[in-house]
C-alpha cells in the first residue's frame, strides 16, 4: 500500500426502467415501480484522508496572535520546527485507498400501487428494496489478525500484546511499529435494506385535506463509515475485531414510523383567509449497542467491542472496588456486582433476549416518542393593479402536545450503553470487569428522561408580506 497511489479511474454504469400502468384507463388503479443502479455523488473526502494522513505531515503549529513574537518566515528552522528536520516522526498513522475503489453504487428496486377509494381518498403501498453494489468499508491494514481467544463463556478473538494486565502492547498488535494505524478504504457488497409503506391521503377538498401514513424500514450494512477514515474504522462495534464486521444494523434504521397530517383553509369577506395545521408522528428514537468500556480484546481500540450478555451474572468475573459519596466511602462488592447487573439485564427488554449471546451492534430499538405540531396562518389580502398582495401572520408552535401536557412528546436518553468496564485478565485468561456506576450507583435501568431543546414546546412567529 502506498499513500502516493490514489484509485485509478472507474466507469461507473447506472442502466435503470421504469413503469406506469394505468390499470382500467380511468386512472383510478395505477401501478408503478422500477429497477436499476444508482451511482453516488464522488465524496472526495474519502480520498483527501489519504493526502492529510500521508507519513509525511507530522503535525501543526499556529500562531494565535496571543503572545505576538512569531511573525511568518520562510525558514521553516527559525523557531525550531519541525522538531527533526530531515528526519521522519518516530510514529504515524496514515490513511490508504485500495487501487480498484469505487464510488458507491445501489442497486434499488420498487413496485407501488394507488387505488381510488370512495370519498376522494386515495390509497398507496409501496415496497423498496435497496442492495449495496460498491457501498463503503475500512480495515487497518496495519493490525495483526488475532492469535488466540478469551477464556470462558466469551471466548472471542484475543489480539497479540493482550497481557494479565489487560494493556496490549501496541508493538505486538502492529505490523510496522512506527504505524500507529493505517486504514484502508475499500469497496463492499454486504448490505441491504427494504421498506413498506401504506398510505390514505384525501387532497384539498373545500379547503380540507388530510393523509395518515405508515412506514416500516429494515436496513442493515457492513459499516456506517462517517467522513473520517479513522473515526469510520474505529466506531464500526464488533465481536471479532473491527477487521473482522458483520452484517448488522445500520446507524441509520429507523424500524417504525407513523405520520399523519390535517389541513383546513378558508377565505371568507374577499379580505381575508384562515388556515389551520396539525401534523403528528410518532417513530422509533434510533438504535444503539451495548459495549464494554476499554479494550478488551486487545485490538487497539477501547471502545468497540460488543456486550457478552451472560447466561446470569455469576458468569461473569467482578473485582470489588470503592468510591467516595459526599466524603464517605462506598464499596461495591464482586457479589453486588453481579446481582446488580443480572437484575438490569432482566429490566431490559433486549439484553433480557440476548441470554447467553453476544450484543449487535445497534441492536437496541429505542421506545417510541410521539410529537404533534399545530400551525396557524392568518392572511389579509388586497388587489393592486390587478395583483394580489398579502399579508400574512403566522403562528407555528413545535411540539404541541408538550404545551398540553409536560410528559407528552418527551424523549428518552440511555443511561449507560458500557455498563462494563474491563479491567484486567485472570490467570485463566478470563476478563475480570466493573459493574459501572452511574451517579455514585449501579443502575438499575435502560433509560432516563431526556431534557433537551426537542422535549419541550417551542414557538414560532411570522410576518410575512407577498407581492404577487
Amino acid at each position: 500500500l502506498r499513500t502516493s497511489e490514489l484509485p485509478k479511474t472507474q466507469a461507473l454504469w447506472s442502466p435503470r426502467v421504469g413503469f406506469n400502468w394505468d390499470v382500467f384507463g380511468d386512472r383510478s388503479v395505477q401501478v408503478r415501480g422500477g429497477s436499476g443502479i444508482f451511482s453516488g455523488r464522488p465524496a472526495f473526502v474519502w480520498i483527501s484522508n489519504q493526502m492529510s494522513k500521508n507519513g509525511i505531515l507530522t503535525g501543526s503549529w499556529r500562531d494565535d496572535n496571543t503572545t505576538g513574537g512569531y511573525p511568518f518566515s520562510p525558514d521553516v528552522t527559525k523557531y525550531n520546527l519541525p522538531p527533526n528536520p530531515g528526519q521522519p516522526a518516530s510514529s504515524y498513522n496514515i490513511a490508504v485507498s485500495d487501487p480498484e475503489f469505487k464510488y458507491p453504487q445501489t442497486w434499488k428496486t420498487n413496485v407501488a400501487v394507488d387505488k381510488t377509494l370512495p370519498y376522494g381518498i386515495i390509497a398507496t403501498a409501496e415496497f423498496i428494496y435497496n442492495k449495496e453494489i460498491n457501498n463503503v468499508t475500512y480495515i487497518n491494514a496495519n493490525l495483526e489478525p488475532a492469535n488466540g481467544t478469551l477464556s470462558g463463556p466469551d471466548n472471542r478473538p484475543a489480539y497479540p500484546g493482550l497481557g494479565l494486565s489487560g494493556t496490549p502492547q501496541n508493538n505486538a498488535n502492529r505490523v510496522n511499529d512506527n504505524i500507529t494505524d493505517a486504514i484502508l478504504l475499500k469497496n463492499t457488497n454486504k448490505g441491504q435494506g427494504y421498506s413498506a409503506t401504506i398510505k390514505l391521503e384525501r387532497p384539498t377538498t373545500r379547503g380540507l385535506s388530510a393523509m395518515v401514513a405508515y412506514n416500516y424500514s429494515n436496513t442493515k450494512d457492513l459499516m456506517s463509515a462517517g467522513s473520517i477514515a479513522f473515526s469510520s474504522w474505529r466506531d464500526n462495534f464488533s465481536v471479532n475485531g473491527n477487521n473482522l464486521p458483520t452484517v448488522a444494523f445500520s446507524n441509520n434504521d429507523l424500524r417504525h414510523r407513523i405520520i399523519a397530517a390535517v389541513t383546513y383553509r378558508k377565505e371568507y369577506a374577499k379580505h381575508f383567509a384562515s388556515q389551520i395545521s396539525l401534523f403528528y408522528q410518532a417513530q422509533n428514537q434510533g438504535r444503539f449497542s451495548y459495549r464494554i468500556n476499554g479494550d478488551l480484546n486487545g485490538d487497539q481500540t477501547a471502545t468497540n467491542d460488543l456486550l457478552y450478555v451472560p447466561e446470569n451474572a455469576n458468569e461473569l468475573n467482578f473485582e470489588e472496588y470503592t468510591i467516595t459519596v459526599s466524603g464517605n466511602p462506598v464499596t461495591f462488592t464482586a457479589e453486588q456486582q453481579a446481582a446488580a447487573f443480572d437484575a438490569f439485564i432482566n429490566q431490559d427488554d433486549y439484553l433480557s433476549t440476548r441470554r447467553g449471546l453476544y450484543a449487535e451492534r445497534n441492536g437496541v430499538l429505542m421506545p417510541f416518542v410521539s410529537t404533534l405540531d399545530l400551525s396557524f396562518v392568518q392572511e389579509f389580502f388586497l388587489d393592486i393593479k390587478g395583483k394580489r398582495n398579502t399579508l400574512q401572520f403566522r403562528v407555528d408552535i413545535f411540539n404541541f402536545g408538550n404545551l398540553l401536557n409536560d410528559d407528552w412528546g418527551v424523549g428518552n436518553t440511555i443511561v449507560n450503553s458500557s455498563p462494563l468496564q474491563f479491567r484486567s485478565i485472570n490467570a485463566n485468561g478470563e476478563p475480570i470487569y466493573r459493574f459501572s456506576t452511574v451517579n455514585n450507583q449501579l443502575p438499575t435501568a435502560t433509560y432516563r428522561t431526556r431534557v433537551t431543546i426537542d422535549d419541550v414546546w417551542q414557538m414560532q412567529i411570522g410576518l410575512r408580506y407577498t407581492f404577487n
